[in-house]
């Protein structure tokens, strides 16, 4: 039997590993989900033959930023009315939980927090640049 020491550090990796998966997991069903709507736009709107497609824009927005608000709370898990101290909690909650450091350097799970990371920067990106100024300001304050 293993010394409690050694358990409660390898249970702590577990619920993390487990919790980076089931984060990626979702995560990717946020995209497949953007990526699906945009293959049923491109069905719908077919091009006829002989017809060149046009030239591809030098920086291709795929979604409009209504669009990008609802991936982003989605990224977040917060609903799309959710004021700025809801969002910042939640983005804080899924960084922590998410960094690479967490995972030993070089495995699956460190990438795949990784990425998670990335994607939780810029929901948090797009939502406090929309949020009120005021709000950002006087939401941020930590008073104890």
């Amino acid at each position: 039997m293993l010394p409690a020491s050694l358990s409660v550090p390898r249970r702590a990796y577990d619920l993390l590993r487990g919790y980076i998966g089931r984060e990626y997991e979702r995560i990717q069903s946020v995209d497949f989900d953007g990526a699906a709507k945009e293959l049923k736009e491109a069905f719908q709107n077919p091009m006829k033959p002989g017809e060149t497609p046009p030239p591809p824009p030098v920086q291709r927005q795929t979604t409009t930023p209504v669009d990008r608000r609802g991936q982003a709370c989605a990224v977040l898990g917060v609903p799309k009315d959710a004021d700025f101290g809801v969002i910042r909690t939640a983005y804080e909650r899924l960084n922590r939980r998410s960094d690479p450091n967490n995972f030993p350097s070089g495995s699956q799970e460190a990438t795949q927090a990784g990425q998670i990371q990335r994607r939780v920067q810029d929901a948090y990106r797009i939502l406090a640049d929309q949020a009120d100024a005021t709000e950002v300001r006087f939401k941020s304050l930590e008073i104890e």
